[in-house]
């Protein structure tokens, strides 16, 4: 008995099964349509039942015109066949994806880390309410975190493991999060320091190019229907470049952002790790998510709440300084993804940007925690 409790893989699959029961618990009656969601599904029944593909995906709300990838829409298509058109089988897909989103931050964290602090820190994943509630509800930008996780695993397998195999992953986990959402290709600088690397090392080879292939390949079908209808996709994408057409006009100088993104830089994390002004971030409705910029973490009164945001404020901070102390590359990495992560404030305006935005970087934060643990 004392070898089974001391046995990293048990308490690997208590975590797990803790994980699968947040996200599967009453996943039915619990289930909820949004505007988004009929949308994806009225596509989905012309795709299976109407045969009428399509090369596009969900709408950018920012850029009017601008779209996604089609390649959401396409993974989905099994779930909701198999479900016979029940609108829950996208939420099971989602959940599943969770599932494993877990596994691989632990083995991410494992790597670099250790065991203990990957296992303490995989519970805190699994448990946080907001990664609970993303993983139980199909959306677009709520599977990002599994794949910017894989791509930090294959970063870290490149960088500090010298395993180039893993640019195949890095070059398709990248390619899928930017296709989910348009915020994870604030991580696109890091492929491109690989492709630096191995063109430095003259390595060009099939595990560069295949990386690069799977990268651009996830954009293969925009660029055919750009082609078809006269590029309207680029046209959109230079009018909010421009300013011309787009929410983001004349909304907030650069200073304001700025500002923001330094806010942030506590704010999201303590929001994260506390759990709390869910009514704020999470919403049936995703047209009434509160704006991130009005969301004060200091307003908070009740007092419970108040001690558990400032009790997650100093542990952030504490997990922050625990990084700058060590002068590694496993720091430096660390720091730097997360900087990145918070560079994505620049590139909206202030009353545009919400909370689920910074999905992709959510487990960096918990990577600082496993860091500080490790200490």
């Amino acid at each position: 008995m004392k070898r089974l409790f001391t046995n990293q893989w048990f308490w690997l699959a208590v975590i797990v099964g803790l994980g699968i029961f947040f996200r599967f618990w009453k996943i039915v009656e619990w289930q909820h349509l949004t505007y988004d969601q009929a949308r994806d599904y009225i596509i989905l029944k012309r795709i299976l039942v109407d045969h009428k593909w399509t090369l596009v995906g969900p709408t950018v709300s920012i850029a009017p015109g601008f779209f996604l990838p089609p390649f959401y829409y396409y993974s989905l298509l099994p779930f909701i066949y198999l479900f016979n058109f029940h609108i829950v089988g996208p939420d099971v897909y989602t959940a599943i994806l969770g599932v494993f989103s877990m596994i691989i931050f632990y083995f991410l964290a494992k790597d670099l880390f250790g065991v203990f602090p990957s296992l303490v820190s995989t519970f805190a994943f699994a448990v946080n309410p907001y990664l609970v509630q993303t993983g139980r509800h199909a959306w677009n930008p709520n599977t990002i975190f599994l794949y910017s996780l894989l791509f930090f695993l294959s970063f870290e397998k490149y960088i500090l493991k010298k395993q180039r195999k893993w640019l195949i992953l890095a070059g398709f986990s990248l390619g899928w999060a930017i296709g989910l959402h348009l915020t994870a290709i604030v991580f696109l600088p890091f492929f491109v320091y690989l492709l630096f690397l191995e063109i430095k090392n003259r390595l060009f080879d099939k595990w560069t190019i295949g990386g690069i292939l799977l990268l651009l390949v996830i954009f293969f079908p925009l660029v055919i229907f750009d082609m078809k209808h006269n590029f309207p996709i680029s046209k959109a994408g230079m009018s909010y470049i421009n300013g011309d057409g787009s929410k983001s006009s004349g909304d907030g100088s650069f200073l304001i952002r700025l500002k923001e993104m330094v806010a942030d830089s506590y704010k999201m994390p303590a929001v994260l790790l506390s759990g709390t002004f869910q009514k704020e971030n999470l919403t049936i409705r995703p047209s009434n998510i509160t704006s991130f910029s009005s969301v004060d973490i200091f307003s908070e009164t009740a007092p419970p709440r108040k001690i558990l945001i400032y009790f997650s404020v100093l542990l952030w901070i504490y997990s922050v300084f625990s990084v700058f102390t060590k002068k590694n590359i496993k720091s430096k990495v660390l720091l730097m993804f997360l900087f990145f992560g918070l560079f994505i404030r620049l590139c909206f305006p202030a009353t545009l940007f919400y909370f689920y935005y910074y999905l992709s970087v959510f487990p960096v934060v918990y990577l600082f925690l496993a860091n500080s643990i490790a200490d």
